[in-house]
């Protein structure tokens, strides 16, 4: 596969030793955030071979993980390496919570936790995600009030997610999670949603919101967090009723707001436009 550029590349300390990150560019303009995985593992004292086979067994994680290429550096075993693998950092904690911390030799056991707790917080920190998200949405035309809501849906999206990791549903359930809450609160799931707007099936639905659509979406994703805190869902099967519980709160406060406001919540539009002003 080809390796995509660095745009910008970090040493976080963290504990005693150093994680590397990379910000890159993809054929859409848009900037993320990567953490090579090599450097990665073999810092919290793991066998890269037998990580990167979980890894191909995964689907999710084998799908996200690209190669990127990295500055002059020590990588692995040798020095010099300038393409490697690795995971998007909004797929890291999934990455992470799939180690069984009790399966891990003793001695790295304590480590291992502490990636798991605080890792990904460090190095989301360390890059301003959000700003990057912030100056990308500028370029095409999005005004402050959509990106403040936009930004704000991403951070509860990220601690949603979290939620469920720690409440034992595998990453690559939480797409269909997220499906059930968008049904709730819209009456569409999310690629009916995406049919709604006109959007191609790998398009993201949250970059194709309005701003009401993305308030309202946030509510859904706080009522998911905030009943998983009263009923410590275990599962998938518990999960699944938390989420269209959910979604029953969030499409409940649309109903109001509608019939208080006026207008429909559910929109057609999409910024399939301003992207291809990006490109063009």
């Amino acid at each position: 596969m080809n390796a995509l550029p660095t745009i910008e590349q970090k040493d976080i300390q963290f504990l005693d030793r150093q994680v590397t990150a990379v910000m890159v560019q993809d054929e859409n303009g848009r900037e993320n955030v990567y953490i090579p995985l090599r450097p990665l593992v073999e810092g919290m004292g793991l066998n890269w071979s037998s990580q990167y086979k979980r890894i191909k067994k995964n689907p999710v994680l084998n799908d996200v993980c690209i190669s990127v290429s990295l500055s002059e550096t020590e990588i692995g075993r040798g020095k010099g390496a300038r393409k490697v693998l690795a995971i998007p950092i909004s797929k890291l904690n999934g990455f992470l919570f799939g180690i069984n911390a009790n399966r891990v030799r003793s001695e790295i056991r304590p480590l291992i936790v502490a990636y798991q707790e605080k890792c990904y917080q460090v190095l989301f920190s360390a890059f301003n995600g959000t700003e990057s998200m912030r100056r990308f949405y500028t370029a095409i035309g999005h005004d402050d009030g959509w990106i403040a809501a936009r930004l704000e849906k991403h951070r509860y999206s990220n601690d949603l997610s979290d939620v469920w990791l720690i409440n034992g549903v595998p990453i690559e359930h939480h797409e269909e999670l997220e499906s059930l809450i968008n049904k709730g609160a819209f009456g569409l799931t999310t690629e009916e949603h995406k049919k709604h707007k006109n959007l191609p099936s790998d398009a993201n639905l949250r970059d194709n919101m309005t701003r009401r659509e993305l308030i309202f979406s946030m509510l859904g994703d706080e009522a998911a967090i905030a009943l998983s805190e009263n009923e410590n869902p275990v599962g998938l099967e518990d999960n699944t009723k938390i989420a269209k519980a959910a979604g029953k709160i969030a499409g409940e406060q649309i109903d109001s707001f509608e019939q208080k406001v006026g207008g429909k919540v559910l929109s057609d539009q999409n910024h399939l436009a301003k992207q291809k002003k990006l490109k063009g």
